[in-house]
C-alpha cells in the first residue's frame, strides 16, 4: 500500500531521481533539495522502501503553489498521482491555504484532465513558458479556490 511521507535528507535522492526521470529539463538538485524547509512543503509517495512519486508546493501567506509532481513512469496509471493530488489539495488546507495554483504543460492532457477533476480551473495561459526539445511549450494556469470547498 502506498504511503505519504514528509520529504526528507533520506528519501531526496530518490525523489529527485524520479522528477530526473518525469522532467526532460529537470532543475538542479539544490533546487529541488528548497523543497525541505519553509516556505516550501512536499511529500513524496513510497511503495515499500521505494519511492514512487512526489510532490513540491510553496507557499506564501494563503496562496499555495504545486511547484511540481511526478510519479515514476512503472507506477503510473495507477491512481497515485490522484493520491498525490488529494494530499497538496488537503495539506493545503490544513495550513490556511485559500487558493492553490499550479501551471502544466498545455500538451499534457492526462495531468489537466486530473487536475480538472479534482476542481481546478483553467485561469490563463503563459505563452512559450516550457522549454521543448525544438522550442518552447506553452503552460496552462489553474487555480482550485479551497474556501469555496
Amino acid at each position: 500500500m502506498a504511503e505519504l511521507v514528509a520529504l526528507s535528507a533520506d528519501t531526496l535522492d530518490a525523489a529527485y531521481s524520479v522528477h530526473c526521470t518525469c522532467q526532460s529539463f529537470p532543475w538542479s538538485k539544490n533546487t529541488f533539495a528548497d523543497g525541505l524547509s519553509a516556505p516550501y512543503f512536499s511529500y513524496v509517495i513510497t511503495a515499500g522502501n521505494d519511492v514512487q512519486g512526489y510532490y513540491l508546493c510553496h507557499q506564501v501567506l494563503d496562496e499555495v503553489t504545486l511547484m511540481d509532481v511526478g510519479v515514476v513512469p512503472s507506477a503510473r496509471g495507477q491512481g497515485l498521482g490522484k493520491q498525490l493530488l488529494l494530499h497538496v489539495i488537503s495539506e493545503s488546507a490544513k495550513r490556511a491555504a485559500s487558493m492553490i495554483f499550479l501551471e502544466v504543460r498545455a500538451s499534457n492532457h492526462t495531468a489537466v484532465s486530473l487536475y480538472q477533476a479534482c476542481g481546478f480551473s483553467h485561469i490563463d495561459v503563459r505563452k512559450n513558458y516550457y522549454p521543448t526539445a525544438s522550442g518552447r511549450e506553452d503552460a496552462c494556469i489553474m487555480r482550485l479556490a479551497l474556501t469555496a470547498r
